[in-house]
């Protein structure tokens, strides 16, 4: 996953987000991975509006 978020079709994606959607993205690391409860409160408290 850390490939492609550093990667140039990520970059890509991300300018053309408001092109095709709307919301909230957050990203994070993790020594393991989290419940979806946790996931979803990191990402409602912390995710920025695009």
């Amino acid at each position: 996953m850390l490939g492609y978020l550093r990667s140039p079709a990520h970059a890509k994606a991300m300018k053309n987000f408001s092109k095709i959607g709307d919301g909230k993205t957050y990203g994070y690391e993790a020594d393991a991975i989290p419940s979806w409860e946790d996931t979803l409160l990191e990402w409602d408290k912390n995710g920025r509006i695009h």
